[in-house]
């Protein structure tokens, strides 16, 4: 999944290694998103987001739910100057 929106200014995502703060960057006030959502259970997809001219990649696990909260989410990597948008599905080979 790539979240190619501008985030808000309420999370770093390079302050943290699970998902808190790529939640925090999803909300519009300063309450974080509470979580992800999937379209099935037990599902391991990949999240690209963007802040700061970098790309954060994360490996997202939910469990026997929809729901994939911040500890379901594990910061993978940061590409430097990356742009928005600018990634794609055959940048990657996994």
């Amino acid at each position: 999944m790539e979240i190619t929106t501008t985030l808000s200014g309420f999370g770093n995502l390079g302050a943290a290694l699970d998902g808190s703060e790529l939640l925090k960057a999803l909300s519009s006030t300063n309450t974080a998103a509470t979580q992800l959502t999937s379209t099935g259970t037990n599902d391991d997809f990949y999240v690209v987001a963007y802040q700061s001219g970098n790309a954060y990649l994360y490996l997202a696990s939910n469990g026997n739910n929809t729901a994939v909260i911040a500890s379901e989410i594990t910061l993978v990597g940061v590409m430097q100057g990356v742009a928005a948008a600018s990634l794609s599905a055959g940048d990657f080979t996994v």
